[in-house]
């Protein structure tokens, strides 16, 4: 239940603004862990308020402190469904911001690696490799 959870919620400070809100930077360890933090303090938040249990609320924002990077295996599982997720859906928002300029071709290239290369759980990077592929060519034409 804590891994669903942190994979439908990892990324949830981005749906909420505020004077805390986080900009977002691409492939900077400080942003992401500052992301990774409010998202696990606003999950947590409404977990307490549903009533969820103590331990999963406790596991849930573990796991989601840590979904960029993983390191067990509940946490690896959230960061590859991350990975996928995002190179499922948010190759038109990276080529777009290369077209537009906000980054280069070679950082969106660059994030776009990253994002698979960092999948450490085997079935999930041969699901994620057709994903990565297409992404890729997408940013080529470009």
């Amino acid at each position: 239940e804590a891994v669903r959870l942190a994979t439908l919620t990892h990324d949830m400070e981005r749906a909420f603004g505020g004077p805390d809100a986080i900009p977002i930077k691409m492939s900077d360890r400080a942003y992401e862990e500052a992301h990774s933090n409010r998202s696990a303090r606003i999950v947590g938040a409404w977990l307490r308020a549903s009533g969820a249990d103590a331990e999963l609320i406790r596991d849930v924002e573990a796991l989601i402190r840590v979904h960029e990077w993983g390191g067990s295996p509940d946490a690896n599982l959230v960061q590859a469904a991350d990975s996928v997720s995002f190179l499922e859906t948010n190759i038109d928002l990276m080529v777009g911001f290369a077209t537009a300029g906000n980054y280069s071709r070679d950082d969106i290239a660059f994030k776009f690696d990253q994002m698979y290369e960092r999948i450490q759980v085997p079935a999930a990077k041969d699901l994620a490799r057709p994903l990565w592929e297409h992404a890729k060519a997408r940013l080529g034409a470009v």
